[in-house]
């Protein structure tokens, strides 16, 4: 028995072995890359009566999984979103290497303002940062990578916004209490710079789902 995968005019043996005494052969075989598409695969069978051939026209079509992340998920005009990608081909997840990777950007409105032909490298990642004007359509920004026929999407915020200037921590002594039950806790309350926030004024509300 004889298996033979054949694409235009390139051809690739893949396996060749015996049938049991039933007349059954089972066989596991790799498919070859840079066979993507519209292939032929043939199975030949020789024996002392003669010989047969079965051909059926299959489609392979590579596997991958694209990971797309940035640094933050909120960004402010004039600030650069820094787009990161990791290609993994499936089954056994090894690095894609030196495939092409298209990065785009679509605003709020749709429009598109960034678009970039990357080629990973030989750990499968591919960056690109891209500089967001003075004056931007505010809203959410979708970043797609795509790679062969495997598109990956994030969306990011594009807005104004003013950092906390202290960061408040609420802890307790327990994690559930009992109707009746006294909670008692800690509220720490400290600038980003170090300093603790002294005497502020504290608040404490509890809600009901």
């Amino acid at each position: 028995v004889r298996l033979t995968l054949t694409k235009e005019k390139a051809k690739r043996n893949l396996y060749a072995g015996r049938t049991d005494k039933n007349g059954t052969l089972d066989l596991l075989f790799t498919v070859p890359k840079n066979m993507e598409g519209d292939v032929t695969l043939t199975v030949q069978v020789d024996s002392k009566l003669g010989s047969n051939t079965v051909s059926e026209k299959i489609k392979i079509k590579s596997g991958f999984t694209v990971y797309l992340t940035t640094d933050k998920p909120i960004y402010q005009p004039s600030q650069i979103i820094h787009i990161r990608t990791l290609s993994l081909e499936k089954p056994d997840l090894v690095p894609v290497t030196k495939r092409k990777i298209l990065i785009e950007i679509e605003d709020s409105k749709g429009n598109k303002v960034f678009k970039k032909n990357l080629t990973t490298d030989q750990f499968g990642i591919a960056f690109a940062d891209f500089l967001l004007a003075d004056e931007v359509n505010f809203g959410e920004y979708k970043i797609t990578a795509s790679l062969a026929n495997e598109l990956a999407e994030k969306t990011v915020s594009v807005k104004k916004y003013v950092l906390p200037k202290f960061e408040v921590k609420f802890t307790t002594e327990k994690d559930f209490y009992l109707p009746g039950e006294k909670a008692k806790g800690t509220i720490s309350a400290n600038y980003f710079f170090g300093k603790p926030v002294a005497f502020g004024s504290v608040k404490i509300s509890v809600k009901k789902f």
